[in-house]
């Protein structure tokens, strides 16, 4: 395998702002569906910290110390942050999917509309 995989296009692709409107505007109606998709990736994300902190904890307060209480105690709490993550992740993929489909009917509605015209 080459070790000079990337292209020189790769590093000298500018970002087209006209694109990025126009992508934010076919969006701009589901307002709430982006705000659910950005809600459930913030939670994500400091779900996955708390998880490492839990880690840690389990490790310096329940293993290092021979505490099982402690121990049985961060491994109740762990689990049950794994499955809130399982659902804030649940949470943006179906924000995303449905934001997705939406903005894909809506476009596919205006060519076709505009193809009638024609």
């Amino acid at each position: 395998m080459p070790e000079d995989r990337f292209t020189e296009e790769t590093f000298k692709t500018k970002i087209n702002t006209k694109t990025l409107l126009k992508i934010f505007s076919c969006a701009q109606p589901y307002k709430l569906l982006v705000f659910g998709f950005i809600f459930f990736i913030a939670l994500t994300g400091i779900s996955n910290a708390i998880i490492n902190l839990i880690g840690k904890n389990i490790i310096d307060r329940g293993v290092i110390q021979a505490d099982m209480t402690a121990l049985i105690g961060y491994i109740i709490i762990f689990a049950l942050i794994v499955l809130f993550v399982a659902g804030t992740v649940f949470g943006f993929i179906y924000c995303a999917a449905l934001l997705g489909e939406k903005i894909q009917y809506d476009l596919r509605k205006k060519v076709f509309d505009h193809l009638q015209i024609l």
